[in-house]
């Protein structure tokens, strides 16, 4: 990421901006504000022409966030991690999950790459909303190369934050609350609701000093809600969250870790960011995550697409390489005229070295006809000897599909009633269920039994939504021992 980058910040009643300067060594932040826009849409849009728009050339590429949280949030999962695969094949996953009609809305995604293939955070929203806030910035001769959910920009801090894992970054403003779970890989998963509770965000916004005294009955509510989300998080990752990280308006409250520290029992902290401080870190992280944001490039999730695409200049990276590439042009032309000179040579080398492959080759394979290309020719034989290597690996051992049809038959409750549509093998022992049932209760009766059988590990509910007639269908991924 080379230029100069903004994040603007539309949470609440403040706007916050922050302006950073990425160069080949270093990034640094030129400058960061907030403006306070009130609550009266004819003052927000005065108080951001009189202070934005007039300078938004001297911003360079702008990234906002979108002040609505997404109709829904689907997690896909992908066997590989090439952006240009998922992109292609990505739309038709979301129509199996999804109770949308993703030619309906607007839909885009965040990549999270694991070892073994990825993850995509998908986000869908109103086009009509869109286009309107959309409508609205560029009438302030504001036009973001960017627009975003904010949450998923949390994840250009991943460096920023402890290094203790599972962490739980809470971002709690007047209007909205937003939830980013980081682990050993960086962010895997997302939530938003509500803003906080109505008389906490009252006295946040009287811009008082205050404490915790006097807003325990309110804050206790804001607990329970922190202790809902945790709990989500770890019954999907079977691990216990180590720290939560505070940011946001909330972090206006003194003694607000401690207080909420002493009800979960946890570690928690105030977001820092070394290069904006430990005094502004908790409200301009959000700012700045954004602007840095615009660099995950084809990896971030961008609401500037089809009709909404950016049709803007982005200059930046331009400026930025205009003097470095005419002296890399220089150096390549001086480098490219000593090769030429050793072409030939090096040439006749390679010539006497693919005689001598070629003929290994026919003396190896004295069967095979003409061999174009004696190199790829090897690669391919070894590779189809190393495909059945591999098969025999992962036959060897394992249980058939009778075996696990009767696995999963004994391991039913009987109070349950279990509809199932698919069991498929994954790999080795690895196989997912697709099923159906009654309940919720239902489906934790299954995984507990599952679990406890003694036949199968690593129990994990990947996907659950509501079939017709009122049954649920979901999916569960398990691990033959």
């Amino acid at each position: 990421m080379y230029g100069k980058f903004t994040g603007i910040d539309f949470s609440g009643k403040r706007v916050h901006v922050c302006t950073i300067k990425s160069g080949f060594r270093e990034q640094k932040i030129e400058r960061f504000f907030s403006l306070d826009t009130g609550n009266d849409n004819s003052q927000r849009s005065k108080v951001i022409r009189e202070n934005i728009s007039d300078i938004s050339a001297q911003l360079g590429d702008i990234s906002t966030n979108f002040p609505e949280k997404p109709l829904s949030i689907r997690v896909i999962k992908f066997p590989f991690s090439d952006p240009k695969k998922i992109d292609k094949v990505y739309k038709f996953e979301l129509e199996n999950v999804s109770t949308f009609d993703p030619e309906e809305k607007l839909h885009s995604y965040h990549l999270v790459k694991l070892e073994k293939g990825a993850e995509i955070l998908v986000c869908m929203y109103d086009k009509q909303h869109i286009g309107d806030f959309l409508e609205s910035l560029q009438s302030e001769k504001i036009d973001p190369r960017s627009v975003t959910f904010s949450p998923l920009a949390f994840s250009t801090l991943n460096d920023d934050l402890p290094e203790q894992r599972p962490l739980l970054l809470v971002d709690a403003g007047i209007d909205e609350m937003s939830f980013s779970l980081f682990d050993e890989n960086g962010l895997r998963r997302v939530r938003s609701s509500g803003g906080i509770p109505a008389t906490l965000a009252d006295a946040i916004d009287s811009d008082k000093e205050i404490s915790v005294e006097g807003l325990k009955n309110d804050l206790e509510e804001f607990v329970e809600e922190l202790k809902k989300t945790a709990h989500f998080f770890e019954s999907e990752f079977r691990k216990r969250i180590e720290v939560f990280v505070l940011t946001g308006d909330l972090c206006r409250i003194n003694g607000i870790e401690a207080f909420i520290k002493n009800s979960l029992d946890r570690e928690v902290q105030r977001i820092y960011i070394d290069s904006i401080g430990r005094k502004n870190s908790p409200f301009y992280a959000k700012s700045y995550a954004l602007a840095r944001y615009i660099g995950l490039n084809g990896n971030g999730l961008n609401l500037r697409i089809g009709e909404f695409a950016y049709a803007g200049k982005t200059n930046q990276f331009k400026k930025i390489f205009l003097v470095p590439g005419v002296l890399m042009m220089v150096f390549l032309a001086l480098i490219f005229y000593k090769t030429a000179s050793d072409y030939y040579t090096v040439k006749s080398n390679v010539d006497n070295l693919q005689k001598q492959i070629r003929s290994e080759v026919k003396t190896t394979f004295p069967n095979v006809g003409s061999i174009p290309d004696p190199v790829k020719f090897m690669q391919g034989e070894l590779g189809k000897i190393e495909e059945k290597l591999q098969l025999i690996e992962e036959v060897k051992g394992s249980s058939t599909p009778l075996d696990v049809l009767r696995d999963l038959s004994l391991s039913i409750p009987d109070n349950v009633d279990l509809k199932l549509d698919e069991v498929r093998f994954e790999s080795g022992k690895k196989l997912k269920v697709w099923a159906r049932c009654n309940s919720y209760k239902d489906i934790a009766a299954l995984e507990k039994t599952l679990s406890d059988s003694g036949r199968f590990e690593n129990v994990s509910r990947e996907q659950v939504s509501r079939a017709v007639n009122n049954t649920i269908k979901f999916v569960l991924a398990l691990v033959l021992k």
